[in-house]
C-alpha cells in the first residue's frame, strides 16, 4: 500500500496477488508541484513476462513524470508517449523465447485544471463525482463490444466467458492505439483506476457507496480483499488506486477558521470577564503583542 496527503490530493493504492503464483499488476503514483500522475497496469505473458511488463509501464510514466518535474505542457502528448515508449521496451523484453510480455495500462494525470486520461486493455479509470459514477474508460475487450450491443449489463460482463479477450494491450506487437480524453475537475471530485480483478467483482454501487463515505487506505484495502474473496480460488491479481482532489486542502481551510474563531471567542471572552472585573484592557498593546509573534 501506498499512501500520500497533501495540499491537493488525496491518494492511495492497494494491491494483492490473490490465489495467484505472481503479482503481475504494477501501480503507483507521484505528485509534485501541483499536479499528480497516476497509474494501474495489468500485466500478462508468462511467467515473469506479465510482471517484467507492467512493473516497465510504471517505472516508464514515473522516469517522464521526473524529468519534467511533474509539469506536462501538452498533456494528452506527453502520456501517449509514455504509453509508446512503455509499448516499445516492453516489445523488446518479447525478443527472449521464454516470454510474451503484455500489460494494460491506465493513467490520468491531474493539473490545476483538468484531469487528463489514457488508457491500453480492460484496466478502467472512473471519475466520481458528488459519490456517483459520472464517466469510466472503454474498455478494449471482447465483452466491452457485448456490453454496448446490449448483449451484457454492466453487472455482468465480470463474470462472461470472453471477459479477459483483450484487443489491445502494451507490447502486443501491432500498431499502438492509445484511447484518451480530459475531465475537467472540481474540487472533491475523486478518481479510481483498478485492474479488471477489481471491477469483475466488485459493482458500481459499491465503488460509489466508498466515494459517499471517506476513503480511506484501510476501506480500499479492504474492498480488494473483498475482490480477491469474490474471485475464489481461481481468482486473479487485484489492484485499485483512489485519488480525491481538493480535499486535504479543504480540511486544512476549516481547520485553520475553525481555530481562528476559537481563538476570537476566547479573546471577546477574556475581554468581557476582564471589563466585568474592572480591569482596563490596553488594546494597543495586545495588538503590538498579538503582531509581534505574528512576525516571529
Amino acid at each position: 500500500m501506498h499512501f500520500t496527503l497533501t495540499m491537493r490530493f488525496k491518494a492511495s493504492v492497494a494491491s494483492e496477488k490473490g490465489p495467484r503464483e505472481e503479482q503481475q499488476d504494477s501501480a503507483q503514483f507521484f505528485e509534485q508541484g501541483g499536479s499528480l500522475l497516476a497509474l494501474v497496469c495489468d500485466g500478462a505473458g508468462g511467467h515473469r513476462g506479465g510482471s517484467d511488463a507492467s512493473k516497465v509501464a510504471v517505472e516508464t510514466a514515473r522516469g517522464v513524470f521526473e524529468e519534467t518535474n511533474g509539469f506536462f505542457d501538452d498533456p494528452k502528448k506527453i502520456l501517449e508517449q509514455i504509453c509508446v515508449e512503455a509499448d516499445q521496451r516492453i516489445r523488446k523484453l518479447g525478443e527472449s523465447p521464454k516470454f510474451s510480455p503484455k500489460s494494460t495500462i491506465a493513467m490520468i494525470y491531474i493539473n490545476k485544471k483538468n484531469a487528463y486520461w489514457v488508457h491500453v486493455g480492460d484496466s478502467r479509470v472512473y471519475r466520481i463525482r458528488a459519490g456517483r459514477i459520472e464517466e469510466r474508460t472503454r474498455d478494449h475487450s471482447m465483452v466491452q463490444i457485448l456490453f454496448e450491443q446490449g448483449e451484457v449489463s454492466e453487472d455482468e460482463m465480470g463474470n462472461h466467458p470472453d471477459q479477459g479477450r483483450l484487443l489491445r494491450a502494451l507490447g502486443s506487437g501491432e500498431d499502438l492505439k492509445v484511447s484518451h480524453g480530459v475531465f475537467s475537475i472540481l474540487d472533491g471530485d475523486a478518481f479510481l483506476l483498478c485492474s479488471d480483478g477489481f471491477w469483475e467483482r466488485i459493482k458500481s454501487h459499491e465503488i460509489e457507496e466508498f466515494f459517499k463515505l471517506n476513503p480511506t487506505t484501510e476501506n480500499l484495502k479492504s474492498m480488494v480483499l473483498e475482490a480477491v474473496r469474490r474471485n475464489g480460488p481461481q481468482g486473479d491479481n487485484t489492484t485499485a488506486l483512489f485519488v480525491v482532489v481538493g480535499a486535504s486542502s479543504r480540511k486544512w481551510l476549516f481547520g485553520i477558521i475553525f481555530l481562528l474563531c476559537a481563538f476570537l471567542t476566547g479573546a471577546l471572552a477574556g475581554c468581557v470577564i476582564c471589563h466585568w472585573m474592572g480591569y482596563v484592557i490596553d488594546f494597543r498593546k495586545i495588538l503590538s503583542l498579538l503582531w509581534g509573534s505574528f512576525r516571529l
